[in-house]
């Protein structure tokens, strides 16, 4: 269970999460948002078996706030031999219901107008070619009030291809609805896998809006002594039409007492720029062992 107390541009709020409840083999993500205004979210997660294709993940999430907006996903996530493989279905009515505020300095769904009715369908793949190679391709689709509009991010990973870091060349690029307007980039970038620590990565990028423009991304993070770890993202691409241009996230999290405090900020900018900030306390909730006689 996580309590969570927040403000940015959007106001304040408390929010309480629950996490990974189990159901009759259903794992169940339960997030509510209180204050100016508020936010539910629900998680559902259930792994089936099917034949000849072994496991694979269902998972259902919907999202909704009192200003009217709401979201609702379908996926199914599995590993088919060399291929590690997601398709989701997605609905919405605005740019983003968000319940947290970790959405604000992400990259997932583009950003469309706001009270757009859309719907989209989002694939990934990491295709294993060989024991140092990897092809990612995510392309996605979406209709927005009659118009299509589309996003394809590709990748070559080259593992250990300096010693503990891996190599990356990037594709990114997206079409507005109806094509009226998009962007295009190549980027690489490396990604330092330090051994009982976590990964470094970082990546430079060239792309096309109206003329030529330059990108980076980066995320770094480390361990605290006494346990905890603090992590800081980062992204400037001033090419980028689906999402903020400008982008960062801060988080630390550091046990105390039988829980974690846990800190997050986020910055984005787009003409105009938005904040938010929370502090939260996740606490394990564990089921108390049988008493009695059997």
């Amino acid at each position: 269970m996580t309590v969570e107390v927040g403000a940015g541009t959007y106001g304040g709020q408390v929010s309480l999460a629950l996490a990974n409840l189990q159901a009759q083999g259903t794992t169940v993500d339960l997030a509510v948002r209180m204050g100016a205004s508020w936010g539910i979210a629900l998680d559902l997660r259930r792994s089936e078996t099917f034949g000849p294709l072994g496991n694979i993940v269902l998972e259902i999430g919907a999202a909704a706030d009192s200003a009217r907006r709401a979201q609702g996903e379908f996926a199914v996530r599995g590993v088919f031999g060399p291929v590690a493989g997601r398709a989701t279905v997605v609905a919405f009515n605005d740019a983003e219901p968000a319940v947290s505020i970790r959405d604000l300095a992400s990259d997932g769904r583009p950003r469309f107008q706001q009270g757009a009715f859309g719907v989209g369908l989002e694939v990934a793949a990491d295709i294993r070619a060989n024991l140092d190679l990897v092809i990612g391709v995510a392309p996605d689709l979406y209709l927005i009030e009659g118009l299509v509009s589309g996003r394809l991010g590709a990748n070559v990973r080259y593992l250990r291809a300096l010693g503990e870091a891996d190599l990356t060349v990037l594709l990114h690029g997206y079409a507005r609805p109806g094509f009226e307007a998009g962007h295009a980039a190549v980027g690489v970038g490396l990604e330092w896998r330090r051994r009982r620590a976590p990964a470094w990565s970082g990546s430079v990028w060239l792309g096309y809006c109206n003329g030529l423009l330059p990108g980076f991304r980066g995320r770094i993070a480390e361990r605290l002594a006494g346990g905890g770890q603090v992590s800081l993202e980062a992204a400037v691409e001033l090419y980028r039409l689906d999402v903020h241009p400008f982008r960062m996230s801060a988080e630390l999290v550091r046990p105390v007492g039988p829980g974690s405090l846990e800190l997050n900020a986020a910055l984005a900018w787009s003409g105009r720029l938005e904040a938010a900030a929370t502090v939260g306390y996740q606490i394990p909730l564990e089921a108390e062992p049988a008493t009695g006689l059997e």
